[in-house]
């Protein structure tokens, strides 16, 4: 009787401790990076949500990883100093591949962290954020939040205002909860290649015969590419986060001026300069035409004024779709490459 007492007990504190890291999104990310993952967790998220064995990407992790950092002891701006809040997209970049003097990240809408500026140092900071992104991080109700409390840098002297702000609702309770805990726990449980090769027979039978995938994402019309449903599907399902949402000349002026607020609060604190790197979505560089694409990143950058400055990723993207995973939603090596690129040509510029 008391084997079996105890052997529930660890049934139930096991399955407690699985619905725990498959609700939290910094539990789950340490859940993939401690290895405890199945296959398909290193071949692709969106592949490890569709089972569609023609986006499995073998090679996954080596078109995922940086080449080591190859400029040299000159191409250090000893004058500057670097500062970034970033998303998945940017996190995984080794800070030894900027060429400033010192640099330092952290993660859009879970991290905050106090500075001190050094005044006789050009400060730059860089604001990097998903194209699916903006409309929830940038509308009227959230940009306070995210960007100047639960993930912006702040001083000792706003520490305590940012404290009052947070206190509603603290990072790590926002950090809980989310639409797809249910494919979590599956990824967690259903880990033996057998389950595998079972769901990958199932999603090629409901394509090939209904030309259907998982409910949570979608297939280019070509059914050559998969993308978040997030950033692909329509508007009354996704709202503001996908492409081909009819996103009005009014939304993309409150982003904009969301934006000036953000960049003047940042240059108040002591900040030199400020820019926006909007990444576009997989679907507005490999599939715009699949619907009616909605242009919100050129729409933003056209706003390029000295309260509101960005760097244009988009463009050098246009007509590269081999900068994204072919069974994840983010891009490769190659685009990582990109993004430090931009933001060292910009450190180089003497302003």
């Amino acid at each position: 009787m008391i084997v079996k007492k105890i052997f529930s007990f660890f049934i139930v504190f096991g399955l407690f401790i699985l619905c725990l890291v498959a609700s939290s999104n910094q539990l789950f990310s340490l859940w993939n990076t401690m290895g405890l993952m199945p296959e398909k967790a290193t071949r692709g998220d969106l592949y490890g949500l569709t089972y569609l064995r023609q986006f499995k990407e073998y090679d996954f992790t080596e078109q995922s990883i940086l080449a080591p950092a190859n400029h040299s002891k000159n191409d250090i701006q000893k004058n500057t100093h670097l500062f970034l809040i970033g998303d998945s997209f940017t996190n995984s970049i080794d800070k030894s591949h900027y060429i400033a003097q010192k640099t330092d990240f952290i993660r859009l809408g879970v991290n905050s962290k106090k500075i001190q500026l050094d005044s006789t140092k050009r400060n730059v900071l860089i604001i990097q954020n998903v194209e699916r992104g903006i409309g929830y991080r940038l509308n009227d109700d959230q940009y306070q939040q995210t960007f100047m409390g639960t993930s912006g840098y702040f001083t000792h002297e706003i520490k305590e205002d940012l404290k009052k702000e947070n206190a509603e609702k603290p990072a790590l309770l926002k950090d809980f909860g989310g639409s797809n805990i249910e494919d979590r726990l599956q990824a967690m449980l259903f880990n033996a290649k057998i389950f595998g090769l079972i769901k990958e027979a199932k999603a090629a039978l409901n394509l090939n015969l209904f030309g259907r995938i998982h409910g949570k994402n979608v297939i280019s019309k070509d059914q050559k590419s998969i993308f978040y449903l997030d950033e692909a599907g329509d508007e009354e399902t996704v709202g503001f986060a996908s492409s081909f949402c009819n996103l009005r000349d009014e939304k993309i002026k409150e982003y904009v001026k969301n934006s000036e607020e953000i960049t003047q609060f940042y240059k108040n604190m002591g900040f030199d300069d400020v820019y926006f790197a909007f990444v576009p979505n997989k679907v507005s560089i490999i599939a715009p035409n699949d619907d009616k694409y909605n242009h919100q990143i050129e729409r933003l950058q056209k706003y390029h004024s000295a309260s509101f400055k960005t760097i244009d990723i988009y463009s050098a993207l246009v007509g590269h779709p081999e900068f994204y995973h072919k069974g994840d939603g983010h891009w490769n090596n190659k685009g990582l490459a990109l993004f430090v690129e931009k933001v060292n040509n910009l450190l180089k510029k003497k302003q």
